[in-house]
């Protein structure tokens, strides 16, 4: 929720003014307006339609949970992980791999804010390690559709599969690795979501979010030594129930 997707910020603000449920519930979501003269005008644009008691608006990490509840005090506001921590990689069909190599997940968006020379360097220090690298995103390189979506998400996560480490700057870069057991090294982006979702899951020993190249150096000879790591999502369950409850709470009335 923001101004720096707004094509699809605008969407769902006209799913809300429709009222095509009468009682939306918005799955976790991370809220960053910009501080712009842009920004803070499609902020406040945004009061009049999600400060509604009918409306269910839920965060996925504290500091997007403390700015709901500012900006839309009468709308009902839930903190809940990001969505895909409540499923396993096994829901996905992804199976583990033989594990080779190093999977770069970086960004090349808006969003990016880790520098070329910060990728290059880390590279670098793979290498000394005598690990390949290779490079993906989360994006697909084909339409997304809902005959092909399932198929291309599973795709996309046995590449996590095949990896003995990834470094990303990417939150889903990061979600996927904890889905599949991989070891990661995560660099936050321009706002709080990656950090805020690392939060929840920071009990994970495989998942290491780091703010420096240092950092990140440090940690890849440590995280590549493990081996057989295993993603439980255990103590994320109760909020995804919470959350369940208020979805057949709202469904039913």
């Amino acid at each position: 929720m923001g101004d720096q997707w707004f094509a699809e910020e605008a969407l769902r603000q006209e799913f809300i003014v429709k009222r095509i449920s009468s009682k939306p519930v918005i799955f976790p979501q991370t809220i960053f307006y910009s501080d712009t003269e842009s920004g803070r005008a499609k902020l406040q644009a945004s009061i009049p339609i999600y400060n509604d008691s009918n409306v269910t608006i839920v965060a996925r990490e504290k500091q997007s949970f403390d700015i709901m509840q500012k900006v839309y005090p009468s709308a009902t506001i839930l903190l809940t992980p990001d969505i895909v921590l409540s499923s396993t990689m096994d829901d996905y069909g992804a199976v583990q791999a033989e594990r080779n190599g190093v999977l770069f997940v970086t960004r090349s968006d808006p969003e990016k804010s880790v520098s070329d020379t910060t990728w290059e360097q880390l590279e670098k220090t793979v290498t000394q390690y005598g690990k390949a690298c290779r490079h993906t995103d989360m994006y697909s390189d084909e339409p997304v559709t809902k005959e092909n979506r399932a198929e291309l998400v599973r795709q996309k996560m046995q590449e996590f599969c095949s990896a003995e480490l990834v470094i990303t700057d990417r939150l889903h870069g990061m979600v996927f690795a904890a889905l599949t057991g991989t070891p990661c090294v995560v660099f936050s982006n321009y706002n709080h979501k990656v950090k805020g979702t690392y939060d929840w899951i920071r009990y994970l020993p495989y998942i290491r979010y780091v703010e420096t190249v240092e950092e990140a150096k440090s940690a890849i000879p440590e995280l590549l030594a493990m081996k057989n790591c295993k993603f439980d999502n255990t103590p994320l369950l109760p909020y995804f129930e919470k959350l369940a409850e208020v979805v057949r709470e709202k469904c039913h009335k």
